[in-house]
């Protein structure tokens, strides 16, 4: 069975290759994504892979095709994994330039992602994943 760094660091390498089917396929069925004031529009917490898909869809829906997803440091902190990730791109529509840093926590169960905590302070995903 692949570590948890190795499977979160497959997440983002099918994100970042618009492979969400792979990206699905880690996920639990039962998975919650909950996204963090400031991170998006849409925040909120979003239960199931469908809808967890929907909102990865409309997130990579909104940048143009050179949007990147790079991970600047990631930390395996037992049943969850701690990631920071720079973003950089253009909308979509507008053309504007994004670059924009946050943290993630991944949590995961028998080598699934069963939930996956998105906030706009890097610090927050670090300071959480230590508590």
């Amino acid at each position: 069975m692949p570590s948890q760094i190795e499977v979160a660091r497959q997440v983002y390498a099918a994100m970042q290759h618009r492979d969400f089917k792979t990206v699905l396929s880690l996920l639990d069925p039962d998975v919650a994504l909950v996204v963090g004031p400031g991170v998006s529009p849409e925040t909120g917490t979003f239960p199931g892979r469908d809808a967890v898909g929907g909102w990865f869809g409309r997130w990579f829906g909104a940048f143009r095709p050179d949007y990147r997803l790079e991970i600047e440091d990631m930390r395996d902190l037992g049943d969850r994994v701690a990631v920071v990730q720079l973003h950089t791109g253009q909308g979509r529509t507008s053309g504007a330039p994004v670059t924009m840093r946050n943290g993630t926590l991944i949590y995961f169960l028998a080598g699934r992602i069963t939930r996956i905590e998105i906030f706009a302070d890097p610090r927050q995903a670090l300071d959480a994943g230590e508590s």
